[in-house]
């Protein structure tokens, strides 16, 4: 026996000692976690076995940005920086409203990325953001300016 398998056999020996000892309640938790567990291992697989292909791939177009209002209306499909977000309907306002009311793309940049940093941490992460200057936020803004109004 390897011991590999051997450390396997010892750990599920300890789980099941562990388990024998909870009420049903926290088995289902349990159940829960290792199926995640389970799940991430074969998403792990999955992206190990793409990885060359993922290198491959041309890099995206960072200056390219679209929005497309969902069929409800209700929500805005926007890809900006490399990275799509869904923003709803009040959030779309209030960052055209921060465009239209900045004196320049530099005030709004520093305003756009504050309501990011206090609302939308994620599209700060995903989209690779530096800060309050990343020239990718002037790109943004200025897109925002010139296709979008706040309607009162």
């Amino acid at each position: 026996m390897s011991v590999n398998n051997t450390e396997k056999k010892d750990i599920q020996k300890q789980i099941t000692a562990i388990m024998n000892e909870l009420p049903v309640s926290e088995l289902h938790d349990l159940l829960r976690d290792a199926k995640i567990l389970q799940h991430n291992a074969a998403v792990k697989v999955e992206y190990d076995k793409n990885r060359e292909l993922r290198a491959n791939m041309p890099e995206p177009d960072k200056s390219l940005i679209t929005v497309k209002e969902m069929d409800d209306g209700n929500q805005f499909f926007i890809n900006f920086n490399g990275h799509s977000s869904v923003y709803t309907r009040d959030e779309m306002k209030k960052i055209v409203s921060i465009a239209q009311g900045a004196a320049d793309p530099a005030e709004g940049s520093a305003r756009l990325y504050t309501w990011l940093e206090r609302e939308r941490r994620d599209v700060i992460r995903n989209s690779h953001i530096t800060g309050k200057s990343d020239p990718s936020l002037g790109v943004f803004i200025d897109f925002l300016v010139n296709n979008y109004t706040v309607k009162k």
